[in-house]
């Protein structure tokens, strides 16, 4: 018999708990996840409607109150998708399926708040604002998240919630009971909206070498799994051996060839630090990336737009006190007020950071 995992129930459940954690910082950068497949609408909704709504919303209000939609206004609805799509990237409000009617608005208000910061504060520092009427302004400022939540919520009673209802449970199990496999199966018991029913583990380690609290799920041991599939008609499969148990794998998968179930691997990755991690392609290769610039695609633009606007921002607001601090350095000691220094920026390129001299 092959060992997986030489670890007690204790320390692996301790694992799990740091798996968890991992788990739920990789939920907030990727909300949907598996959910994409169980409500493609809601995906088509995350991506493209919220900062199209926003700037609707501002169109709307710019004929209601014979505004002129052109030049600055072009400027404004600019501003105000771009930092919408950032802002509310991912947002999820009123999920079907979750049982928490309100969940997401918090959020949802927390991440517009930062928007219309972002906006108020580069439209003051350009003078954008000066040319639109205050009760424009903050009319569209309070009316977005109020149309925000009715279009989420009509998106989730007439499109998400009918396509759900109409769709089946797709069956899955987990060969091996890791620390991997036992969050994978606790984030499909615990999501009912991604639409999968989790029926058990398969494991061939003895029973006291697993986790107390899974063994209640444990069907049997690899090589039962190919006529379980046929008897309940799993269709999905997720392999959770560690990398170390490649023969094995190959094994199985050689097993489960004839088979019609989606099989996945869930590769052991929770031992790096994965803050970074995703999954990307060189020309169809996968690779998962452990460490990562942010500064790739779309990111880039996005981030030196932010990087500009929110720099631009903090300038006005504390130049006094950079004006200060420069003044005390030059009459407090002789020298220069900026010491200048080598540093090592995007690509290994040098760059030259300006601080005050101490």
């Amino acid at each position: 018999m092959h060992d997986q995992n030489s670890q007690s129930p204790a320390k692996v459940n301790n694992e799990l708990d740091v798996g968890t954690d991992f788990s739920r910082f990789y939920l907030l950068r990727n909300p949907l996840g598996a959910q994409g497949y169980a409500s493609p609408w809601l995906v088509l909704f995350k991506t493209f409607v919220d900062p199209f709504l926003v700037v609707a919303v501002l169109y709307g209000l710019g004929v209601y109150f014979d505004i002129s939609l052109h030049g600055p206004f072009i400027e404004l609805a600019v501003v105000a998708f771009l930092t919408s799509a950032l802002a509310l990237d991912g947002l999820n409000v009123l999920l079907p399926g979750t049982g928490k009617r309100m969940r997401g608005i918090d959020g949802m208000l927390l991440n517009w708040g930062i928007a219309v910061v972002v906006i108020l504060g580069f439209g003051m520092l350009t003078g954008l604002l000066d040319l639109f009427p205050e009760r424009f302004i903050y009319s569209w400022l309070i009316l977005v998240p109020l149309v925000l939540l009715m279009v989420h919520s009509a998106l989730a009673v007439f499109l998400v919630g009918r396509a759900d209802a109409q769709q089946k449970f797709r069956k899955a199990v987990i060969v091996g009971a890791n620390k991997c496999g036992q969050m994978l199966a606790n984030k499909i018991r615990e999501n009912p909206q991604i639409k999968m029913e989790f029926l058990g583990y398969f494991d061939d380690r003895t029973l006291d070498r697993l986790p107390e609290s899974e063994l209640e799920y444990v069907k049997g041991r690899l090589s039962d799994l190919p006529a379980f599939i046929k008897e309940q008609g799993v269709q999905q499969v997720y392999i959770s051996l560690p990398m170390t148990s490649q023969p094995r794998i190959m094994n199985l998968l050689e097993e489960l060839q004839d088979c019609t179930a989606s099989i996945y691997f869930l590769p052991d990755l929770l031992v790096f630090d994965l803050i970074q991690a995703r999954i990307d392609h060189v020309n169809g290769v996968p690779v998962i990336s452990i460490c990562e610039s942010p500064f790739v695609g779309s990111n880039a633009i996005v981030k030196r737009i932010s990087d500009i606007v929110l720099s631009l921002l903090i300038l006005a607001l504390i130049w006094p006190v950079l004006l200060t601090v420069a003044l005390m350095v030059k009459f407090t000691s002789p020298g220069p007020i900026l010491f200048k220094q080598n540093r090592y920026g995007e690509d290994g390129e040098s760059i030259r950071v300006y601080k005050f001299r101490s």
